[in-house]
């Protein structure tokens, strides 16, 4: 509103209230301010006649100082209100400008730097590390060309290309020149981000000087397999490096391997033989001196395995089974043989806490070649026609589920072990065991006849399942290679292929 409206708007309303104020009675003289206008719509001096009643003059400074005033403050409050909405969108934009920058940041930052130690031959030329190339990587691709900033610490010995990411792409491989043998750290920087790596520089011709081979030990079946792994300490120069196997079981082994060139390890299969042995297979690297043996202990072909275990059940533990399978070619005389129940709570004291008779109550105590028997409480587990059964000594909590727990197969005519299961962890600790002779027995779980406390391995209560061989009957001698978790239920008939 302009301000003569106002100014006008004012008066007007100021000559109503006059007027309704005469019509009251008394008030204001004729021809003074706020009383009625002379005949000929005139005022006393410096009056106006306004709507018949004598006003101020509607330009008096006093009054447009008023009006200005208020007309002042409007367009101050308005400035204020514009300056206000100009500051907040000037601090939202910087505050996106902020979050941008720093989003572009992390886009843009070094994610990774690896493997974090590879190796580098002495040479005039530039090539990519080994085993691996060392490999840089950002978080997001660039619209442009991305170069990043790269120090090698360390000393001379070793310079890295110029390190740029074409546009487009997130991951480069680093060029190096080495020509001094040692240790060099290399750091890459982009923004505020590093990743670090080391590069071990060796002499053109190097050859190993340690040799380490995986597994160290090894327990395993009659007839059943193992794979080893050897590692060097550098890798194989051009041209490769041959190892020799030895192995002093009888069992089969290739005569050598080789490790290819640039690479640090090779691996070969080894079958034991069929009869007990304890023995050594020993890789020997050409040319070099360096050799590494591992003990290797044949154990007797299996015979009655423990293929299947159900430990826990959702709710109600009282459908636990264990499920015995003989794998062997002949039948097996049961009379003897008990399934022992194990206590592991006191790792470094494991107890026996039931004893279970194998041989059915009634039936014949012999398992066929190929056959099964459940162990299962009095009711709740379905048992398959033709499979033997014995029961757990009562209905509920028959196994315990807690860590480092198991089950031993032993015979107790022969004092030997059959098979041994521990799951959630191995208990440390020696267990005795009585013959028929009442000559005690000295047993305690091995690494190879243990499950880790792992999902993969561990029965649950959220669940129905078990921890079972697969597939069915696998016996290698190493129980976390056998068993895994499966949701599907076999009691008295074969495992599953997978989980």
């Amino acid at each position: 509103m302009t301000c003569s409206c106002l100014r006008m708007l004012i008066v007007l309303c100021f000559a109503a209230v006059v007027a309704l104020a005469l019509g009251c009675g008394g008030g204001p003289a004729q021809g003074a301010e706020g009383g009625e206008c002379y005949g000929n719509d005139t005022c006393n001096q410096g009056l106006e006649c306004v709507a018949g009643v004598c006003v101020a003059d509607p330009g008096d400074p006093e009054l447009d100082a008023g009006i200005d005033e208020d007309t002042d403050s409007d367009e101050d409050a308005g400035s204020e209100q514009d300056a206000d909405s100009e500051q907040d969108a000037d601090s939202e934009q910087d505050a996106d400008s902020e979050q941008d920058a720093e989003m572009d940041a992390g886009e843009e930052m070094v994610v990774s730097l690896e493997p974090a130690l590879s190796f580098a031959r002495v040479s005039d030329e530039p090539a990519p590390t080994f085993p691996e190339p060392l490999t840089l990587e950002i978080g997001q691709p660039s619209d442009e060309d991305q170069p990043v900033a790269i120090e090698v610490i360390g000393g001379d010995g070793l310079t890295v290309a110029e390190v740029v990411i074409p546009a487009g792409e997130v991951m480069v491989e680093l060029l190096v020149t080495a020509s001094v043998v040692g240790t060099y750290g290399i750091r890459a920087s982009l923004g505020a981000e590093t990743r670090e790596a080391e590069v071990r520089v060796i002499a053109a011709t190097a050859v190993p000087t340690g040799l380490t081979v995986e597994p160290d030990e090894v327990e395993l079946a009659a007839g059943s397999s193992q794979t080893f792994t050897f590692t060097v300490d550098v890798p194989a120069p051009p041209g490769g490096l041959e190892g020799t196997i030895a192995d002093t079981t009888g069992g089969l082994a290739p005569a050598s391997v080789t490790i290819p060139e640039d690479q640090l390890s090779a691996s070969f299969d080894y079958i034991a033989p069929d009869d007990p042995v304890e023995g050594t297979v020993t890789v020997s690297i050409v040319g070099t001196g360096v050799s590494v043996t591992a003990p290797v202990t044949v154990l007797p072909q299996a015979t009655l395995i423990i293929n299947e275990v159900d430990y826990i059940n959702p709710g109600t533990d009282d459908r636990e089974y264990v499920e015995l399978y003989n794998v062997g070619p002949d039948e097996l005389d049961l009379s003897d043989i008990v399934l022992l129940l194990i206590n592991g709570a006191n790792s470094e004291s494991p107890v026996v806490y039931a004893s279970i008779s194998l041989a059915p109550a009634g039936g014949p105590a012999v398992i066929a070649p190929g056959g099964y028997l459940l162990v299962v409480p009095p009711t709740g587990v379905e048992v398959p026609a033709g499979v033997l059964r014995s029961e757990f000594n009562g209905q509920l909590n028959q196994l315990r589920d807690g860590p480092r727990d198991g089950i031993v197969l032993f015979d107790r005519g022969s004092g030997e072990v059959l098979d041994a299961l521990a799951y959630r962890g191995r208990p440390t600790g020696s267990i005795t065991f009585f013959d028929v002779e009442d000559e005690p027995i000295e047993f305690t779980f091995s690494e190879t006849q243990t499950l880790p406390d792992d999902p993969m391995y561990n029965d649950r209560d959220s669940a129905d399942g078990s921890v079972a061989r697969i597939p069915n009957g696998l016996f290698t001698g190493a129980a976390a290679d056998d068993f895994r978790f499966t949701t599907t239920l076999t009691p008295g008939t074969a495992n599953p292929s997978s989980p």
